[in-house]
């Protein structure tokens, strides 16, 4: 990374310092919310926009059947002008909510993941100076998100940075570290 990147990535940690005290939550997929929607094709799957939210829904096919998939990417005015919580889970049927803490186990768990990461590619096409603020809702699943980060590194780092915070510190992701949450932007050229 150039000097210039290095030292716009502190000035952005700097103005987002907030994100450390930020609890990542899962929010709700409430039906006739959103004012204006938009409504397309994502690659065979549904994409819906609103001012400050993009939804992507999917399906996961497996031993259990079709199970209905959410990610969610919604603005947080207040940390900071480009910032997006990702949230992603299964849609509870009964409440029209995501459910992140669910374990769907229906062997498809890499083929889900590279959806969720596909998604959030679309969503850069959208928003190109969005930084994105991905957080599994247990330690566990932050881990599994770094180790699918970690194995598709090379493809990820051609376009994207990633910063991990580690002990209320933001930097550069490398591989070994337990971070606690991510932040994702495409790199400048």
């Amino acid at each position: 990374m150039n000097a210039g990147k290095r030292e716009w990535g502190k000035e952005f940690l700097k103005e987002v310092g907030s994100v450390t005290n930020f609890v990542s939550s899962v929010f709700l997929f409430k039906k006739g919310i959103v004012k204006k929607v938009n409504s397309v094709l994502w690659n065979g799957r549904g994409m819906i926009r609103s001012d400050d939210t993009y939804t992507y829904e999917f399906y996961s096919e497996g031993p259990k059947g079709k199970i209905r998939k959410i990610v969610k990417l919604r603005h947080f005015k207040r940390m900071g002008i480009n910032v997006y919580n990702l949230a992603f889970g299964d849609l509870n049927a009964s409440t029209g909510h995501i459910d992140d803490t669910v374990t769907s186990n229906n062997n498809d768990q890499m083929k889900v993941l590279i959806t969720v990461a596909e998604a959030v590619v679309d969503f850069m096409r959208f928003k190109p100076n969005a930084i994105i603020l991905v957080k599994g809702s247990t330690i566990s699943r932050t881990r599994l998100y770094q180790m699918r980060i970690s194995s598709l590194w090379l493809e990820i780092n051609q376009q994207y940075e990633i910063y991990g915070e580690f002990r209320n510190e933001w930097t550069p992701f490398q591989r070994g570290v337990n971070y606690e949450q991510f932040l994702i932007f495409k790199k400048i050229k």
